[in-house]
C-alpha cells in the first residue's frame, strides 16, 4: 500500500532524537503563543488587534493539528530499532501539556471558537481544539 510505505518513510525520517526534540520545541513554542494570546486578550474592541489575535490562535491550532498528524503516522507505523523512545515520550508529553493549556483556557471561559469559514477543510473531530464552542456567560 502506497500510504503505508509513505508512512514508514516519514516515520523513519522523523525518528531521530534530534528531529523529535525539534518537534518538542515547536510544541513548546505553540504553548508560549497560546499564553501570549491569553495575556493579550481578544483585541479589546480594536479591529486590527482582534484580527491579529485571531490569526495567532489559528496559527496555534494549525500547528497543533500538524503535530497530531505526525503523532498519528508515527504511532501507526512500527519503526524497529529506533533509539528515540525518550524523545518520543517527551514529544507526547509536550502534546499533552499543550492540550491541557487549551482545556484550561476553555474552562476559564476564553473564547477558543473558530468560525466554520476559518477552519481548514476536513478537520477530523478528533482534533478537538478546532471544535470549541463560544462560552455561555451567565450573570449571577
Amino acid at each position: 500500500c502506497e500510504s503505508k510505505a509513505w508512512g514508514l518513510r516519514f516515520a523513519l525520517a522523523i525518528s531521530s532524537d534530534s528531529r523529535l526534540l525539534t518537534l518538542v520545541e515547536f510544541a513548546n513554542s505553540l504553548d508560549a503563543q497560546l499564553t501570549e494570546w491569553e495575556q493579550r486578550g481578544t483585541g479589546g474592541g480594536d479591529p486590527v488587534e482582534s484580527v491579529s489575535m485571531r490569526r495567532l490562535l489559528l496559527d496555534v491550532l494549525r500547528g497543533r493539528s500538524m503535530l497530531q498528524q505526525v503523532a498519528c503516522v508515527f504511532e501507526r507505523v512500527p519503526v524497529r530499532g529506533v533509539s528515540s523512545q525518550d524523545a518520543w515520550v517527551k514529544f507526547k508529553r509536550a502534546l499533552d501539556f499543550l492540550d491541557a493549556s487549551f482545556e484550561s483556557l476553555r474552562l476559564e471561559g476564553y473564547d477558543l471558537s473558530v468560525p466554520a469559514a476559518l477552519r481548514p477543510n476536513n478537520i477530523p473531530k478528533s482534533h478537538a481544539w478546532w471544535w470549541c464552542t463560544t462560552p455561555i456567560y451567565v450573570s449571577g
